[in-house]
């Protein structure tokens, strides 16, 4: 009798977990479809009202993510209304928008009081100066204009050490290779 009391028990168990299963999927999925994604749009300017490009705009807490178009305009969809917006660019204060039931939002961009010499860009991005791992050549205007040249890149020539830029050819307008 005991063995059949364990099937029983082991049954009535599994039984027990599918149903708790199932209706914890039956949850999620209304949850998700009472979730209705949000269009907002709007501009991101700065404090002369000019339109600012390339700025990251963020959902708070997931990782949906977006930038603002050259003239400063955006349309970034939101999971809802009850959400936050945060926009960030170098050179600017982030700042952090709720959405509520704005369909259009205009955010004006304060300057940062830092100051941008502690950004290094680099060919792939930008970073802090104190986030920066590797050599950095810096060529100034000066170094720059001493020498009488035809282009930038062999101004640049022999200036940044690890940078080797060298004519393809000896003929005039030849195209440059750089290594580095």
């Amino acid at each position: 009798m005991s063995a059949y009391l364990r099937k029983v028990c082991l049954l009535l168990s599994i039984y027990i977990g599918v149903a708790i299963a199932v209706d914890a999927q039956k949850n999620l999925r209304e949850e998700v479809n009472n979730t209705k994604a949000v269009l907002v749009s709007g501009k991101i300017i700065d404090s002369r009202g000019n339109g600012l490009s390339k700025v990251t705009i963020n959902e708070k807490g997931t990782k949906n993510s977006s930038f603002s178009n050259e003239d400063g305009t955006f349309k970034f969809n939101v999971r809802n209304n009850n959400t936050s917006l945060v926009f960030s660019s170098v050179g600017y204060k982030t700042q952090e928008v709720a959405v509520l039931n704005n369909s259009f939002l205009t955010v004006t961009m304060q300057q940062s009081e830092g100051s941008l010499d502690d950004v290094v860009v680099i060919g792939y991005g930008s970073v802090k100066k104190s986030d920066l791992t590797g050599a950095v050549g810096t060529v100034g205007a000066a170094d720059l204009n001493r020498n009488k040249t035809t282009g930038v890149l062999q101004a640049l020539q022999g200036k940044i050490a690890g940078v080797d830029i060298s004519s393809q050819s000896g003929d005039l307008g030849a195209g440059l290779n750089i290594t580095v």
